[in-house]
């Protein structure tokens, strides 16, 4: 939640205006009843709560918030008794913030072994001690600064009153470079106890003359723009506020106000466009947003708006709804404090500005600097008139904006020095960068981190130009400011895109990445330096996204040097016994001339020669070189130490044959140079150690090994050392399938196994015309057959082949149509019976006989007679290769007793 921000309706302000402004509390009123423990005529700080936020005009009306909180439905506001009692009477609940309350009656005291600056804060200047920066700057910077006396402050205009201060600008451009710039304008403490502002923009001011001719963007800002600050606004009532004192207004005392705690005009409704409109002042004197008896009354108000004027053009009709051109200039922000928010004009209505968008666009990209709220002044505050945004867009079309800093009046030293400080640096920054046209280079892409590399070359020595194109830098919390893809880069060296005085020369950039298709670029170009003059350049960088629109350039600085002077880096020795060869090590433009100083032997002109000593000592040498025509020259003096024994050197060695195998006869052969006797030793990298040459040696392993030679002289020694690869030939070759019996079309997979040097190659004959390579490989045969495989495994140093067959079977088809028959089909007891089997799938299949009786017998027929006559159940259960695809079947058997045959004996009996 921002501090100031909060919504009401614009047609609840416009009906309740003349009821509010007159039903507004005066200064003048009585408490009708004062809060427990506090004294009758006292201000206090209270949460005003209300239920509707049509209330709230009423009281923006006659005063201004400390703080809108619309999320929870409550302002925090400054009241005296009267308006205390009013606000009561109105419906509103209030609590008094006891800790705002105590601040806003407690007088600055310094802390322990403070001297200077506003006591209590140390990082504020009081209003001397500021001017006496400014007028050092001056002084430190007299082709960059100028302090200029635009007017007086209301006290110094009073006879016979207090002092008052003369109301002084700081300008801030280099002299040295003519013609019309942009200007911009900041007004800083227009509300006195608004601490933070004008130590801002005194910051603001040294680090742009401390950073000339350092940062590349901060000089050439200063070469073509006019930076203007009013560093104090309101002086006198600044002192006021520097003692502790909550004082908002200037001192004015005589337009009518009795309450000398109150008196004073609230200068940021005092300036004369749309003066005392619209509700967003008050007309009494006692009032915080006090507007004054007329416009421009104050004679703080009246200076500051005839500077504007004598530095900005006049670029807008007076109608309101006449925008100002596109190519219009100039920025000027009034900085106050506090609430965490970016405002742009109108504040006297809530519709937008002819110039709106641009104003928005602007308002988007400071806020994205400090991260506060960017909103129009009147689309979610309370409404204000005769402020100094709306007097800057509406007199002058004059992009113009209130920047309210941090979370209090008097911010604490920390917060301010390490997060409102840097923040709005930058966005101070920014904005005076963007002035020459302001309603236009906000949207485009910001040119970031030019670097050129290297930043010093000699002249025709090329230079990496690196950029970033960035169209993305807004602050979105408020409603998404449109973005394009980036569409061009380009660079200029020395007259930058908007010069007259000479032709800029525009220099195409490339994307980083081979395409211009991104919202954020990387773009870059080589310089070609050959005709850059000796001296500092500075080359200009700008972007343009995919809508045309060109952004603010950034710069950077680029030294051009005829002739690189020479440095000698250092000098190297190599010696050989008594002979010594001196060479030198240098940085700078060629051709070189050499001077060498050998003391006592023959100095040499040669880039490397050659001495001999002659004997063993330590001997002083100087090297000179000149370079340049003779401007360069470095010198480099030391000593040499020659022993006249030689040491080793030259030592190498080698072994036959040189792609060895697992097993075999090495033969390792070195040699050295140097004073004899040389002595070889051998480390053979696999523990086993030798001396001599030459040497034999087996590896009974594979693997690299690292071979060391050392070789020794009564001088010193020499150790070079080598890689020895050693092979294994392929060995244990084998192979696998699965599965274990295949059928038509399975797919068999075959792994390869085998030992030896990696890497292996594996080739596979699969038997059936085809091949495959791989440690794995999977195929599938089309036909039943036994398959002869051929497997060969090979590396570098040997090969062994395999070899197997696999059978693939056709596959099998389950056993069905079973049936059984048996004869005789009517079998007596005793009586033999055979039985059948019949069965269909794939052979052989398997059968077994269940007779009924308790037999059982297997085989595709079985014999069998029966002791008893009976019904039997016979049992036949056939299977085969798919196993539990196996079938069954029965038939019942009647076996009978034997019959025997009488014959029949009767007689016929006649009746």
């Amino acid at each position: 939640m921002h501090i100031k921000r909060f919504c009401f309706s614009l047609l609840a302000l416009a009906g309740l205006l003349l009821s509010l402004l007159l039903a507004a509390p005066t200064g003048r009123a009585q408490l009708v009843e004062s809060p427990g423990g506090l004294p009758g005529d006292a201000a206090w700080v209270v949460r005003a709560y209300y239920d509707d936020p049509a209330m709230v005009p009423a009281v923006t009306a006659w005063t201004e918030p400390w703080e809108v909180h619309a999320d929870q439905g409550y302002l925090v506001l400054e009241v005296n008794p009267a308006q205390y009692a009013w606000l009561v009477e109105a419906g509103w609940r209030l609590e008094i913030d006891e800790s705002l309350t105590a601040q806003l009656h407690q007088l600055n005291q310094y802390l322990g072994g403070q001297t200077d600056s506003i006591p209590g804060y140390p990082c504020y200047r009081t209003v001397e001690e500021t001017f006496a920066t400014a007028e050092q700057i001056v002084v430190d910077y007299p082709d960059l600064a100028t302090w200029t006396d635009i007017g007086d402050s209301w006290e110094k205009t009073i006879p016979g009153g207090l002092p008052g201060y003369d109301m002084m600008v700081l300008r801030l451009t280099n002299a040295n470079v003519p013609g019309d710039k942009p200007d911009f304008l900041a007004n800083c403490a227009i509300h006195a106890r608004e601490y933070t502002t004008a130590e801002l923009c005194t910051r603001f001011a040294e680090h742009l003359v401390e950073n000339y001719g350092v940062d590349p963007d901060v000089t050439w800002l200063l070469d073509y723009h006019e930076v203007h600050l009013l560093l104090h606004t309101n002086p006198d009532g600044r002192k006021k506020a520097e003692a502790g004192a909550s004082w908002r207004k200037n001192t004015d005392n005589d337009d009518g106000c009795g309450n000398p705690n109150s008196w004073g005009v609230d200068l940021n409704r005092n300036f004369d466009y749309l003066w005392g409109c619209c509700g967003g002042s008050s007309g009494d004197a006692c009032s915080e947003i006090y507007r004054g008896p007329m416009a421009a009354s104050e004679p703080e108000i009246f200076s500051l708006q005839e500077y504007a004027r004598s530095i900005f053009p006049d670029q807008r009709a007076g109608d309101p709804n006449a925008p100002a051109p596109i190519t219009a200039t100039g920025i000027w922000l009034d900085i106050h404090s506090y609430g965490g928010l970016v405002l742009w004009s109108w504040g006297w209505t809530a519709n937008p500005p002819p110039n709106g968008a641009g104003l928005q666009t602007l308002g988007r990209k400071m806020a994205y600097f400090n991260g506060y709220w960017p909103e129009q002044a009147n689309s979610g505050l309370y409404p204000t008139d005769g402020s100094t945004k709306d007097f800057a867009y509406g007199d002058l079309g004059v992009a113009g904006y209130t920047v309210e800093l941090g979370t209090a009046f008097f911010q604490d030293c920390a917060t301010f020095e390490n997060v409102i400080l840097p923040d709005n640096l930058d966005m101070m920054f920014y904005a005076a960068r963007a002035v020459r046209y302001s309603y236009m280079l906000p949207s485009g892409p910001e040119a970031l981190n030019v670097s050129a590399t290297p930043g010093e070359v000699v002249q025709g020595e090329p230079v990496q130009l690196t950029a970033t194109a960035n169209d993305t830098r807004y602050n979105n919390q408020n409603g998404s400011e449109p973005t394009q893809a980036i569409a061009a880069a380009e660079y200029y060296i020395d007259a930058p895109p908007w010069v007259t005085t000479t032709t800029p020369v525009a220099y195409p950039m490339a994307a980083a990445d081979g395409s211009f298709n991104e919202t954020v670029e990387d773009v870059e170009a080589v310089i070609d330096t050959s005709a850059l003059s000796p001296g500092r350049h500075m080359v200009f960088v700008r972007g343009q996204d995919a809508a045309g629109n060109w952004g603010i350039v950034s710069a950077a600085f680029l030294d051009i040097q005829p002739c690189r002077p020479v440095q000698i880096l250092d000098v190297l020795t190599e010696t050989a016994g008594c002979v010594v060869t001196f060479s030198a090590e240098l940085s700078g433009t060629e051709p070189y001339s050499y001077s060498w100083d050998f003391d006592a032997y023959s100095g040499s002109g040669a880039p490397a020669p050659t001495i001999d000593f002659g004997e063993s000592g330590s001997y002083p040498y100087t090297l000179t070189v000149t370079n340049c025509g003779g401007s360069g020259q470095d010198s480099y003096s030391g000593r040499v130490t020659v022993d006249c024994c030689e040491g080793v050197w030259g030592a190498e060695f080698g072994w036959t044959p040189a792609e060895p195998i697992v097993g075999e006869v090495l033969t390792f052969s070195g040699a050295a140079s140097g004073t004899t006797p040389i002595d070889l030793a051998w480390d053979l990298g696999d523990g086993t150690l030798a001396t001599g040459s030459p040497v034999t040696h087996s590896y009974a392993l594979d693997g690299d090994y690292r071979v060391t030679m050392t070789a020794t002289n009564a001088c010193g020694e020499q150790v070079v050392t080598d890689s020895l690869g050693v092979c294994a030939p392929v060995h244990g070759a084998a192979f696998s399938w699965r599965p274990l019996a295949p059928t038509v079309p399975e797919t068999v997979t075959l792994s390869a196994m085998f030992s030896g040097t990696a890497p292996v190659q594996v080739e596979w004959d699969l038997g059936d015309g085809q091949t495959a390579t791989g440690l794995t490989v999977t195929h599938a045969y089309t036909a039943a057959g036994a398959y002869a495989i051929v497997m060969t495994a090979a590396n570098a140093c040997g090969l062994e082949v395999a070899t197997g067959t696999l059978v693939v079977q056709l596959p099998c088809e389950g056993v069905h149509d079973v049936s059984l028959a048996y004869t005789p089909t009517a079998p007596f007891y005793n009586q033999p019976v055979v039985f059948v089997a019949s069965a269909g799938g794939t052979p052989p299949f398997s059968y077994t006989w269940d007779l009924g009786d308790g037999s059982m017998e297997t085989g595709m027929s079985a014999t069998h007679g029966y002791t008893l006559p009976g019904s039997y159940t016979v049992w036949l259960t056939v299977t085969n290769c798919a196993g539990s695809a196996a079938q069954a079947v029965s038939q019942v058997l009647q076996v009978e007793a034997y019959r025997i045959y009488l014959p029949l004996l009767f007689k016929v009996v006649e009746n």
